[in-house]
């Protein structure tokens, strides 16, 4: 794994600071950050030398904890700039897979532009599964092995969902405690509310299991199996079993995300919805965004007159987050959208509609996801010692949430993103300054934009901010006389004819050695590559590039490459392949 130099030390200068670990606004404060933390905040008069730090002006400003979102489910790293991009710092993957785990490792190591990554592996159902890709489980002694298993390959804790049967889901529970996993999800239909908060499950999302509670057995729409159905039945609540409810989630501990903005970005009315997809950051997720309704299997017998009916559905459960809240319950926020981080600050006002004050959602937005993770101590404060996870912002959120909006930047793990800076990264065609300002970040980036797990989508647009416009490519077809020829095509042919729909499998290219050669603004690559399935380990096979680079006096370009596999007839001469005690890659001068 590479890791990148730790990040300069900053100093925001003369800011106003929520610490919110006590209450209000702390004016003319100054707030050193060095190796990743904050180590000193204070009156900025009485502030410590900061010399050869970089400072940020903070005058007029607003620093804040970043936020925590506790229910996503991004699909490429340009997601994960998203959040950064909202003011989220950490957040919770609730279907992940071994490019996820890639992906937390990556960011950890400051190579990956993202949150903080917690993750799940493959969600556990039970026959038939909501979706064909979730684990089915059956049988209670295969559950053990399945948890054994996504224990052994890194992931955080295990998700359940609808269908998983009582006694599967009693394993689950009992050996995922035995590791130190926390089981969270939704509650399954077997199960009950009763049984996962006896369970003490540790988070439950979309308040999943308390409709079943809440509706009369003799009101018009009953809850079942169908997500039209307990979504219409909101409508049908009595409220009079709220405090009992409440009160057996407080005794239980267990943790709610409602994910309010799934109802209000999924379920409007079309007119609605059509309003919705016209927002700007909707062209940020081309081929996966603005989801065709009609062809989502869990949306599909919904009406329009459904989807009024959701709306009005949302007022029982904003109803009763606030009486589980006043009650003593603890609730996080998630959004569980294809907005990804642009849903953030819309959840954070569906909060404000329940009845939360400001300062309620901002505790919520930002200590509670590190109290659920149990880093409260070193996470989701403006404090000395705590790990610097910040957002500054341009107006008071305490007086308007609307303030949020005028956001000035972000910093995760002590790596400054201005706001200028995450625009760049999530604008078309626009290259991120780190993938082109030296050779090793424009080969880690040739490698990056083509790995990623099964289901994630080639990143074309990011290719194309490192290949100059005239750059070609040389594809060899091997002969059956032993004889290649090439083919010489550009950046948009060679994506006409590898695919730019999901993979449907992970591949993963690593560079295991380079050789540099630059004359003037020239630079020849020889870049031997390993491939997998995996991000790390799995079965792989190795090849070798020949690129070619060039230095405009700003930047640096791909020209052009091409490839070869290590294989019967060809191998690849030792000088290009690591030693016995392995090699780092030999990087050129930049």
């Amino acid at each position: 794994m590479l890791f990148q130099a730790p990040p300069p030390p900053t100093a925001f200068v003369d800011v106003a600071v929520l610490t919110m670990d006590q209450p209000g606004v702390q004016e003319h404060q100054t707030v050193l950050v060095k190796n990743g933390r904050v180590f000193w905040v204070g009156p900025a008069q009485q502030a410590p030398a900061s010399k050869g730090y970089r400072i940020i002006d903070g005058r007029g400003q607003f620093l804040l904890p970043g936020f925590s979102d506790m229910h996503t489910h991004p699909g490429r790293p340009l997601d994960l700039v998203t959040y950064l991009a909202n003011g989220v710092t950490t957040i919770r993957v609730m279907w992940g897979n071994t490019g996820t785990v890639g992906w937390r490792t990556a960011v950890a190591a400051g190579t990956l532009a993202g949150p903080r990554i917690v993750t799940s592996g493959a969600i556990i159902d039970g026959s038939p599964p909501s979706q064909p890709s979730m684990t089915v489980l059956t049988d209670a002694a295969k559950a053990r092995a399945e948890v054994t298993a996504q224990h052994q390959a890194g992931f955080d804790f295990i998700k359940v969902y609808n269908s998983v049967p009582k006694a599967v889901y009693d394993t689950i529970v009992r050996v995922a405690r035995g590791l130190g996993m926390p089981v969270a999800g939704h509650v399954p239909f077997e199960v009950g509310l009763g049984g996962a908060l006896a369970a003490k499950q540790a988070s439950i999302e979309h308040l999943r299991g308390y409709i079943a509670e809440l509706v009369p057995k003799d009101a018009a729409v009953q809850p079942g199996a169908t997500l039209r159905s307990r979504t219409v039945a909101w409508n049908y609540i009595d409220r009079s079993r709220f405090p009992a409810l409440v009160e057996q989630t407080v005794r239980a501990g267990v943790w709610n995300t409602p994910t309010f903005v799934v109802a209000y970005h999924m379920m409007l009315p079309e007119s609605a919805y059509r309003a919705l997809v016209q927002r700007p950051e909707v062209k940020l997720f081309p081929g996966q965004g603005a989801p065709d309704r009609s062809k989502i299997s869990f949306l599909a017998d919904f009406t329009e007159a459904d989807f009024a009916e959701a709306q009005r559905a949302l007022v029982p459960q904003l109803e009763l987050a606030r009486a589980l809240a006043n009650g003593g319950a603890k609730l996080m926020i998630g959004t569980d959208s294809w907005l990804q981080g642009y849903a953030y600050h819309d959840e954070l006002l569906l909060f404000e509609r329940a009845g939360f004050s400001p300062a309620e959602v901002l505790r919520i937005a930002t200590r509670s996801g590190p109290e659920f993770l149990g880093t409260a101590r070193t996470e989701g404060a403006v404090a000395a010692g705590q790990v610097a996870n910040l957002q500054l912002v341009g107006g008071n959120p305490l007086e308007s949430l609307g303030n949020l909006k005028d956001r000035r930047g972000v910093m995760a793990q002590g790596r400054w993103y201005s706001a200028a800076d995450l625009q760049a990264r999530l604008a078309p065609g626009a290259p991120r300054p780190e993938d082109v300002s030296t050779i090793d970040g424009i080969i880690a980036a040739y490698y990056d934009v083509v790995s990623g797990p099964a289901g994630s989508i080639p990143d074309q647009a990011r290719d194309q901010t490192l290949h100059h416009p005239n750059a070609r490519i040389a594809l060899l077809n091997r002969k059956a006389d032993g004889t290649t020829s090439a083919d010489m095509v550009t950046l948009a042919e060679y994506y006409q004819r590898t695919g730019t729909g999901p993979r449907k499998a992970g591949f993963f290219e690593r560079e295991i050695h380079r050789t540099t050669e630059r004359i003037g603004s020239l630079v020849h690559v020889w870049s031997t590559y390993e491939a997998s399935d995996q991000p790390v380990g799995g079965k792989t096979h190795r090849g070798i590039n020949s690129i070619q680079l060039y230095w405009d006096g700003s930047r640096w370009w791909v020209l052009g490459w091409v490839f070869d596999d290590d294989r019967h007839g060809l191998k690849i001469p030792a000088r290009y392949l690591p030693t016995a005690r392995g090699s780092a890659p030999a990087s050129g001068a930049h």
